[in-house]
C-alpha cells in the first residue's frame, strides 16, 4: 500500500506559487506516466562523426510542467564503425543506466584525457558537468540508456533547447525548433 503524507493539493499549490515566484507561472506542473512505445524516436549526430543515436524524451519542463527534471533514453543502434564524437554539458552533471546492450563509455575531465569504460546491462554512471563523454555500441543490439539530469539554471527549459543551446550537440533532428549550437 502507497501512503501519501503530504495531500497533493497543497504540494501543487506550493510548486505553483515557487513557480510564479520565479516569474513563469503560465507553467503547470502535473503528474505523468508515459509509455517509452509511444514517443517517437529522434535521431542526435555530431558534427565530424557518422555515429549517432536516437533519444526518446520521457519528460522534461515543456512535457510535464516540471522545474528542471529531464528524464530520457538514448537508443545506439549496432553496427556503427564509431562512436560519436564526444560532448559535454557545461554546467550540470547528468546520470545514466545501461538497460541494455554492451559498448564502452569514453569520459573524462577533457576529450585529450579520456578513459574507457567497459558497459552492460545493469551498469551506472555519473558524468560530472564538463566532462566530455560518448558512448559506443560494440554488440549486436541496441545499447539502450536511461539518462537524466536537473539543471537548476535552466528551469523552464525544454530538452530540445538544452541539448542544442548548452551543449556541444550538433543537431537533434525531428525538432523543428532546435537551434545548432554555438
Amino acid at each position: 500500500m502507497l501512503a501519501v503524507s503530504i495531500d497533493d493539493t497543497v504540494m501543487r499549490v506550493d510548486m505553483m506559487a515557487r513557480i510564479a515566484d520565479e516569474g513563469r507561472s503560465s507553467m503547470s506542473a502535473k503528474g505523468e506516466v508515459v509509455d517509452e512505445a509511444e514517443i517517437s524516436p529522434v535521431k542526435a549526430r555530431r558534427e565530424g562523426s557518422s555515429g549517432y543515436a536516437y533519444l526518446r524524451l520521457l519528460f522534461d519542463p515543456e512535457t510535464v510542467g516540471s522545474a528542471n527534471a529531464v528524464l530520457a533514453i538514448v537508443t545506439i543502434p549496432p553496427g556503427q564503425p564509431e562512436p560519436m564524437l564526444p560532448h559535454a554539458h557545461f554546467e550540470y552533471d547528468e546520470s545514466e543506466y545501461v538497460v541494455s546492450g554492451k559498448g564502452y563509455l569514453l569520459m573524462g575531465p577533457s576529450r585529450d584525457k579520456l578513459q574507457r569504460y567497459e558497459l552492460k546491462p545493469g551498469k551506472a554512471f555519473f558524468v560530472p558537468a564538463s566532462y566530455p563523454h560518448t558512448v559506443h555500441n560494440t554488440g549486436d543490439e541496441d545499447v539502450k540508456i536511461v539518462f537524466s539530469f536537473y539543471p537548476g539554471w535552466v528551469k523552464g527549459r525544454p530538452l530540445r533547447l538544452i541539448m542544442t543551446e548548452l551543449t556541444d550537440v550538433v543537431s537533434v533532428e525531428g525538432h523543428k525548433d532546435a537551434k545548432r549550437s554555438a
